[in-house]
């Protein structure tokens, strides 16, 4: 059951999927009383009697009350109602699933979809697939916790793209069963070979930007703000998120004074082939770049926990941490002279898959749909 977030077009993205024979649409199964009845459930929280919550020596239930109340009505919670009230009609036609699998992010989403299974279809396994590599302290809250796997709003197994994301996970202290999967968002981190930089010409440089805009508007002050663009040295590319809408990143360039640099929404493999270093926050392309044997920069944040998905590497090669533009120029040339050379960077990506990237396999992929489990056959 898609959710459609991340897309600029939803009027392409519902035609794709009602033309696909298998199609499935959480808007053909739910009816206008379930969009009131979402609204008026999560209002309801805000009925709620709450008993003192104390952490540590810190009352903290005014804190929660504050934040369920600022977002009871918050989309991803309705969307988690609404994901519920259609799983319970498609269970009432007596449709028998052998197999749920959820894009996992620990969501009210995530948790409404593994209630929904567990309550209308009560025999069927869940399987997460968590296929993003994030900052883990950043974005700790990715993993599901012991009281969500004991009530029931966690997969009954979970899948993650590595090794080293796995143990990272379990070093957290999550009792949700474990297991690395088919790294199918990274297949084509190896398609091209490692090729040679020309050291005579200006170093292409790329922004990967984060979904969110504030993050973006960030990202650009830092980089270019009062900075001195056209470096002969260094070329500039932006890549904008999927779901960044162009005249909204142009305004936050004009905000600054830049119309000049180029925006790209091709594929990011596409543009990964064409540039020497990636410039991002946190973002799992960042460890998909250095998979190629490309530099990465992770632009810090201006306050708070920087979103650094680098953080999982053991090896800290290939990568930067940088505060403001200056230091960014100055590490992008840097990089550039430590990896030099192919076999430096066919080093550093043959780390980087070893740690994160599980096999494509068919023994994997098996086990991801439950084919090992009483399904005979290939």
């Amino acid at each position: 059951m898609p959710q459609y977030v991340g897309f600029r077009s939803f009027k392409d993205i519902f035609k794709t999927i009602r033309e696909h024979p298998n199609g499935i649409l959480l808007d053909d199964w739910v009816s206008p009383l379930d969009y009131f009845r979402s609204i008026w459930e999560s209002k309801r929280v805000n009925t709620l009697e709450w008993k003192p919550i104390r952490y540590k020596e810190f009352q903290i239930e005014p804190l929660l009350k504050d934040e369920i109340q600022k977002c009871c009505l918050d989309s991803g919670v309705l969307n988690g109602f609404l994901i519920y009230y259609g799983l319970s009609r498609i269970g009432d036609l007596g449709i028998k699933l052998d197999l749920a699998i959820d894009w996992f992010e620990n969501q009210p989403i995530d948790r409404a979809f593994e209630l929904g299974i567990r309550a209308f279809f009560p025999e069927t396994r869940i399987h997460g697939y968590q296929g993003m590599l994030c900052d883990p302290i950043y974005q700790n809250f990715l993993q599901p916790t012991r009281y969500e796997v004991e009530r029931g709003v966690a997969p009954d197994k979970l899948f993650l793209p590595g090794l080293r994301s796995v143990e990272i996970m379990r070093r957290n202290g999550t009792n949700c069963e474990l297991s690395t999967g088919p790294a199918f968002r990274f297949a084509e981190s190896d398609i091209t070979a490692l090729k040679s930089v020309d050291s005579h010409k200006p170093i292409r440089a790329m922004v990967a930007f984060h979904i969110s805009l504030s993050e973006t508007k960030e990202i650009i002050d830092t980089l270019f703000k009062g900075q001195l663009i056209n470096d002969d040295e260094i070329e500039w590319k932006l890549k904008p998120h999927p779901s960044h809408i162009e005249s909204r990143i142009r305004e936050l360039l004009i905000e600054i004074g830049i119309e000049e640099l180029e925006l790209s929404y091709k594929p990011f493999n596409d543009e990964l082939e064409n540039c020497d270093v990636l410039i991002t926050t946190g973002s799992s392309v960042a460890i998909e770049t250095l998979a190629r044997g490309k530099p990465v920069i992770i632009i810090a944040g201006s306050s708070g926990i920087s979103q650094n998905p680098c953080n999982l590497m053991v090896d800290k090669n290939g990568w930067r941490m940088c505060y403001n533009g200056p230091e960014t120029r100055r590490s992008i040339k840097e990089l550039m002279v430590e990896l030099n050379t192919l076999e430096k960077r066919d080093n550093v990506a043959k780390i980087t898959k070893e740690e994160f990237f599980g096999d494509l396999c068919r023994e994997k992929v098996k086990e991801f749909l439950n084919l090992n489990c009483g399904i005979q056959g290939d």
